[in-house]
């Protein structure tokens, strides 16, 4: 029954599909789209109830269409964890362990029957409800929700309509959402507006921009016979910036959805800045480390909150790279995505050496510093990324092959030279101990 409306209706819509895009792509472009306008009403809503229960609505629905025969198991994964939830007194672990269980099933029969796929359907829903499933069990376990954990207000939770794809939020934000905890006497819908056009003018480059600037290039004969070294590293600049316009377009379609609603709307600073979905500084910044925590914050909130803050006591300083194992799990189990989280862990890591010792390379002009600082990201950090765009671990390495492993051999020499000397790591510390601020 549900296949059968599903199809009927990807059928009528296959007829308004312009754009030629995959069925699934264009599904999840319209709902994202709708997202907006259905975020309006949601604000709308002033009871308590009215707003959990359209939201559920909304966002069962939608978990339909885009999940078709996969929603019965979905459903029956999420009800499971609700009453191990429960059954526990401390439940972060518990809930953690058998969410990764279920999403280490669903990115298994990924690469048995849709290997290399980027299929946009049940897997990418499930890896956002492992999220908030964790997110649950977390403020659950913390007391931050006390006496609000009931089943229909999880379920509504779990299935929240705008963040089915990008974007999950804490439990007990949600709470608030619903129970309208924020004043909202001077809240705008321009924010909304503005974070929608902005995902409308990355679409448009995603459409007309990217396609001439994509990966293919990396793969083509003058890439590997004609170009020099200097051209590929110059060509990293261009082509990794756009081949993340798909990306950066779905976090303002999200961002404008959770702006609509009301979510990300802040009564100190009569803003919309709680909640940012992706911060546009990202391609600007020169710090890795900054770099990480505004590329999909909610995710990189997810990640602090739920495992960083909880591992540190325990595993120290190498809670930074667990994390950063975590997170390639979470996003599948390609070989690729591990050789770009190692190294993406290595990179943040050589950034906070090199900001501990930055006194040491005062010599050099601050405008200087900081340009070496970006260019250095790009070749490094933006270059590993690309393995996770090509998920293929051939095409990874054909890749990297051609620029003969540089950026690679550069960051562990980098690395392994300040973890075996230590070279002004203890600069800017006071006789206490604690670290000098510094510029």
């Amino acid at each position: 029954m549900i296949i059968q409306f599903v199809n009927i209706l990807e059928e009528q819509l296959q007829k308004i599909n312009f754009i030629n895009f995959e069925i699934d792509l264009f599904v999840i472009l319209l709902y994202m789209i709708i997202c907006t306008p259905l975020g309006f009403v949601f604000h709308y809503i002033k009871s308590p109830t009215g707003r959990l229960y359209f939201n559920l609505f909304l966002g069962v629905f939608f978990s339909v269409i885009v999940c078709k025969e996969w929603f019965p198991l979905m459903l029956g994964w999420t009800i499971a964890i609700y009453f191990i939830a429960q059954i526990f007194k401390k439940c972060a672990l518990p809930v953690s362990i058998v969410a990764f269980g279920i999403l280490s099933f669903v990115h298994i029969y990924r690469l048995m029957y849709q290997y290399l796929s980027w299929r946009m359907d049940y897997n990418a829903i499930q890896m956002l409800l492992t999220a908030r499933y964790i997110f649950y069990a977390c403020d659950k376990q913390d007391g931050k929700v006390q006496g609000k954990t009931s089943f229909m207000m999880y379920l509504s939770y779990i299935f929240m309509f705008p963040n089915l794809v990008v974007a999950p939020i804490p439990y007990y934000a949600f709470v608030s959402l619903i129970e309208r905890r924020t004043d909202y006497t001077h809240y705008s819908p321009k924010f909304a507006l503005i974070s929608f056009l902005k995902a409308l003018a990355v679409s448009m480059a995603e459409l007309l921009i990217r396609p001439h600037f994509d990966t293919d290039w990396y793969y083509s004969e003058e890439w590997r016979t004609q170009y020099s070294l200097w051209f590929k590293f110059a060509m990293i600049f261009i082509i990794t910036p756009c081949a993340r316009f798909t990306y950066i377009a779905a976090f303002y379609f999200t961002q404008a959805g959770m702006d609509a609603m009301g979510l990300t709307y802040n009564d100190k600073t009569k803003k919309n800045d709680l909640w940012v979905v992706f911060d546009y500084s990202f391609e600007l910044e020169k710090n890795v480390v900054i770099k990480t925590q505004k590329w999909n914050c909610n995710i990189q909130n997810w990640l602090k909150y739920c495992f960083y803050d909880r591992l540190q006591k325990r595993f120290g300083s190498l809670t930074f790279y667990l994390v950063f194992m975590i997170s390639s799990l979470w996003h599948g189990f390609y070989l690729s995505y591990y050789l770009f989280f190692i190294f993406w862990a290595i990179t943040g890591q050589v950034y906070k050496y090199f900001y501990k010792a930055q006194r040491r390379f005062y010599f050099i002009p601050q405008p200087v510093r900081h340009l070496l600082a970006w260019v250095f990201g790009i070749l490094t950090f933006d270059h590993f990324a690309t393995a996770v765009r090509v998920l293929k671990w051939e095409k990874a390495v054909e890749l990297h092959s051609s620029v003969y492993w540089i950026p690679h051999i550069v960051i562990l020499v980098i690395f392994f030279f300040f973890n075996i000397t230590q070279y002004g790591q203890k600069d800017g510390r006071s006789k206490d101990g604690k670290s000098k601020k510094l510029e």
